[in-house]
């Protein structure tokens, strides 16, 4: 009676993993078919076929990938109705990229690059007014902190900091100078954009020195104010 009794549980054990096994082949392939990725060879899907797709997936087995995917989703949706005109249309797709976003940084912390969208979402929202400035800036700290050498990061939040400058708190100011020396060092090639848009903070360039490690960056650095 045991025995039997044992082998009924494993064959109801062995039905509940074949169906979860293809509860999840079956999310991977709503997911990847909400991608556009050239390299997946997928073919260029409207908004609410991408939406529909990955809601499917999400229901059947939520990954951070797929929130972070559905954030991109309503990012790129919110810049797509900018470029239109509707204020509040965009608002809306932003308000749900921030939320997507956030949920994938709860199930993956350590991800840069969702940090790194959920900033650019803050920046967008109630653009021009920028409400969520101080949410964007720690964004960008958070992506940094866990993608400190990704140089195309560095040198976006660079520009963006430097050109916000008279407006940031000092804490934010001296992060701004971090990041700015810290893209001079690794991207020797952007010191002269970089210190055109430092001079227009109306700092001293001394104030960058301490943050441009690289040594032949910041020879280059001083010889641009010495000319």
């Amino acid at each position: 009676m045991a025995g039997k009794a044992g082998r009924v549980a494993l064959a109801i054990l062995l039905l509940f993993l074949a169906a979860y096994e293809s509860a999840q082949t079956l999310a991977q392939r709503y997911y990847y078919s909400s991608q556009t990725s050239p390299e997946m060879h997928v073919v260029t899907r409207s908004f609410d076929a991408r939406l529909r797709a990955l809601d499917n997936a999400i229901a059947l087995g939520a990954t951070w990938e797929m929130h972070h995917s559905r954030g991109r989703l309503f990012l790129d949706e919110a810049f797509k109705r900018h470029q239109e005109g509707d204020a509040a249309q965009r608002d809306a797709r932003l308000g749900e990229a921030i939320a997507e976003l956030k949920r994938a940084a709860e199930m993956e912390p350590r991800e840069s690059d969702i940090y790194f969208d959920l900033a650019r979402a803050y920046l967008a929202y109630g653009f021009p007014i920028t409400p969520y400035r101080t949410q964007a800036i720690q964004a960008f700290r958070e992506a940094l902190a866990r993608d400190p050498r990704d140089q195309s990061k560095l040198l976006a939040v660079a520009k963006y900091l430097l050109s916000q400058y008279p407006f940031l708190p000092p804490g934010d100011r001296r992060f701004a100078q971090e990041v700015t020396g810290r893209t001079m060092s690794d991207s020797p090639d952007q010191i002269p954009s970089l210190a055109t848009a430092w001079d227009k903070t109306g700092e001293k360039p001394q104030l960058l020195e301490p943050y441009i490690l690289n040594p032949d960056a910041l020879l280059r650095f001083r010889k641009l104010y010495r000319e």
